[in-house]
């Protein structure tokens, strides 16, 4: 083997040494976190657990992690998997679109949907590694009637047109989803499958009492309708 040899097999194997110690000392590194998404509402935020993750980041009701690549499908089970994520739904361009949906969502992704009982979120998976949370804001229609007066929570804003307007009951209100769809995002609520009813909860700020309100749907016009009718929660 003569020398011209003798050095390029030298230098090959310094090469690959270089590049094996480089590419290990770059090895990402991950931190283990809680894992929770925050609400609209100061203090409300749902909960999964603990994972490593590479980074995380959080602005205007947008929670977005980062995990390694071979983690995502145990980081997605973790989440995507828990008992908050009561559906699946196609977004649309709804009501705040525009505000509230501007980073890492698009119209006609397929995203999962959260709900803790009082809030709502969607979340979706991108490029492999990313899964990003977006809270809900909630469209409140209100209620007046035996001089008390009641906002309807619970009404994701995700589900209206964007060019819906108001808060006074008894209008209809254009929806995005058919009657199917629509009951995903009233997880608490019972239903009336041939009136096409929802009976949905709501809160009389005047006496601190939570209470349900009677929405109805029309299939014809895909428009919802919030009665001014008041029940106390039984």
């Amino acid at each position: 083997m003569n020398k011209k040899k003798i050095l390029i097999i030298t230098s090959l194997v310094i090469i690959i040494t270089i590049m094996t110690v480089f590419t290990s000392c770059a090895k990402i590194q991950t931190e283990n976190s809680t894992i929770n998404i925050v609400g609209t509402h100061p203090g409300v935020s749902i909960v999964f657990g603990n994972f490593d993750i590479v980074s995380r980041k959080n602005s205007n009701g947008l929670t977005i992690f980062e995990v390694l690549p071979e983690d995502a499908d145990e980081f997605k089970q973790l989440t995507f998997g828990s008992e908050y994520c009561v559906g699946e739904f196609t977004l649309h361009e709804c009501y705040k679109y525009d505000t509230v949906f501007a980073e890492g969502f698009h119209t006609g992704d397929i995203c999962k949907l959260f709900f803790d009982g009082e809030e709502y979120w969607l979340g979706r998976q991108v490029n492999g590694k990313y899964f990003y949370f977006q809270s809900i804001p909630f469209v409140s229609p209100i209620v007046e009637n035996e001089n008390a007066v009641r906002a309807i929570g619970f009404l994701p804003s995700v589900i209206f047109s964007a060019d819906m307007e108001g808060k006074e009951p008894g209008i209809p209100r254009k929806v995005l989803y058919d009657w199917e769809e629509l009951k995903i995002f009233f997880p608490e609520s019972k239903y009336d499958d041939v009136l096409k009813k929802i009976y949905a909860r709501c809160y009389d700020f005047l006496n601190s009492v939570e209470g349900v309100v009677e929405i109805s749907y029309d299939e014809e016009n895909s428009a919802i309708t919030v009665s001014n009718n008041w029940e106390a929660a039984k």
